[in-house]
């Protein structure tokens, strides 16, 4: 799940937004055993994550235990997470959500058949294209994870995860008509 940091600051919108640093208890929707994270992200889109990792889910069912409404449920805010994601990594705290982008990019591909022709090629890098966004990530952050790929440049990234590109390193000499 990709979630932007969430910021404290008064930006003048009509509405709050929130993300992973301010989200407030009253933004967890529990039904038995699943939880959604229900809230307004920034430019004021709704939005409704469910949390699919046990462990996840354990963590934020473990911080609602004494908490309520507009409750915060981490104990941190955007300048605590920066610093700590600083101490132990090379990443910017906005570099999480793209490296989660990548990552769902990276399995999307590792569930595909290498592309045969143009239009295969077209189609399957489309599919992912979409996997991307709908893990709250733009295209944009699709098309940098493939033109890294594509060119062969190393990414700050690839050091953290390997990459795995059967359907750019065979399918890109196909849609190039190199093949």
């Amino acid at each position: 799940m990709g979630l932007r940091p969430g910021s404290d600051k008064d930006t003048g919108a009509d509405t709050d937004a929130f993300g992973a640093t301010n989200l407030q208890a009253r933004h967890v929707v529990e039904d038995g055993d699943d939880i959604r994270l229900v809230f307004t992200g920034k430019k004021g889109v709704d939005i409704s994550l469910p949390v699919t990792d046990p462990e996840t889910r354990d963590v934020i069912r473990s911080r609602l235990a004494d908490k309520s409404g507009d409750d915060r449920l981490f104990q941190t805010n955007e300048q605590g997470a920066r610093n700590y994601l600083h101490s132990v990594a090379p990443f910017k705290l906005k570099d999480l959500r793209t490296y989660h982008g990548i990552a769902v990019a990276e399995h999307t591909v590792e569930s595909m058949d290498a592309p045969k022709t143009k239009r295969e090629f077209q189609t399957a890098r489309r599919r992912v294209g979409e996997a991307v966004a709908e893990s709250r990530n733009t295209p944009t952050i699709f098309r940098r994870w493939e033109d890294g790929i594509a060119s062969g440049k190393v990414s700050k990234y690839r050091s953290v995860m390997p990459c795995r590109s059967r359907l750019l390193n065979e399918g890109a000499a196909v849609a190039l008509g190199c093949a």
